[in-house]
């Protein structure tokens, strides 16, 4: 009997704890349902103006002020990189090449943090922008990679924003390591043309491609133009090296381990060819020469000794 008692006094007991406490799921959504608004609470003390808000926004304008607070009275943020390399104050300034990431918002103004520019993530500063200057969505041009906010630029007459956008939506279209332009301008080499800046698709520097309008109205392929050829660079160069030695009958051009090229972005080569000569005492010396050639065949040469 006692054994009985003992045995409906332990379920009882087990009954009780069960109703009190629940089924495992329900601890779990009741902590769950609790801890939202603590996370609330939480973001909305980090705004001193404004409330919360979260997702990626994108530049519309270029050159656009980036403020410490939201409103033109506020001093603009400090780009301390560039302060430092220029020993004077510089202000970060944003660009459609930028993507932000929302923290807080006013009626009129956009608390961000740059996490992103020129394709690459970043870590830059925080600060306020007025909303006109940004999109909560991509623009169809941003989407296929023009950046640029051709219309934006008063520099330009009506047709020259429209040979532009053609241009530029044509460089995309047809240059493979092209994935994004930034900007660009009048050519300051040939009359009457223009160049775009893209973003190397294979995490080089940027370059530019020019283009007339004649060449966006015949639809001609606006590309970076083929490197020269190696062989005839590497011939190019040693005859600028020849010229150039004091005793040309001393020269010993290291051909194989002293020589490497590199094609660039743009298009133009470099070749870096190492050799051997007599100075005008006598004495040998190691030297290195660096050869740049462009499309063209256009070549530039500088030369140092080797210590």
């Amino acid at each position: 009997m006692k054994l009985l008692t003992g045995i409906v006094f332990i379920v009882g007991l087990l009954i009780l704890i069960v109703f009190i406490f629940g089924p495992e799921e329900q601890v779990g959504t009741a902590t769950s349902t609790h801890s939202e608004p603590e996370q609330s609470d939480r973001a909305a003390a980090k705004c001193d103006h404004g409330s919360p808000i979260t997702g990626s926004f994108y530049v519309k304008g270029s050159d656009v002020n980036f403020r410490m607070g939201p409103g033109i009275e506020h001093a603009r943020v400090v780009n301390q990189k560039a302060t430092d390399i220029h020993g004077s104050t510089q202000h970060r300034t944003l660009w459609p090449s930028m993507v932000l990431e929302g923290l807080c918002e006013t009626t009129e103004w956009l608390r961000a943090r740059i996490v992103k520019a020129n394709g690459s993530p970043v870590k830059w500063e925080t600060g306020w922008v007025h909303k006109r200057f940004v999109a909560s969505d991509a623009s169809d041009d941003m989407k296929i990679g023009l950046l640029w906010d051709i219309d934006g630029e008063a520099e330009f007459s009506d047709a020259e924003k429209q040979i532009l956008r053609r241009g530029a939506l044509q460089v995309l279209q047809h240059e493979a390591n092209c994935a994004e332009i930034t900007t660009g301008y009048r050519s300051g080499s040939r009359q009457g043309a223009y160049y775009v800046t893209c973003n190397a698709r294979n995490g080089g520097p940027p370059f530019n491609v020019w283009f007339t309008p004649d060449e966006v109205n015949t639809g001609r392929t606006l590309a970076v133009p083929e490197a020269y050829p190696e062989a005839v660079s590497r011939r190019a160069c040693e005859r600028a090296i020849t010229e150039r030695v004091v005793h040309p009958s001393t020269l010993d051009v290291h051909h194989f381990i002293g020589y490497a090229t590199t094609v660039h972005n743009n298009g133009s080569r470099t070749l870096i060819q190492e050799f051997s000569a007599k100075n005008s005492f006598g004495l040998e010396l190691e030297y290195r020469a660096r050869c740049l050639i462009q499309p063209d065949g256009a070549l530039e040469i500088t030369i140092s000794e080797v210590n």
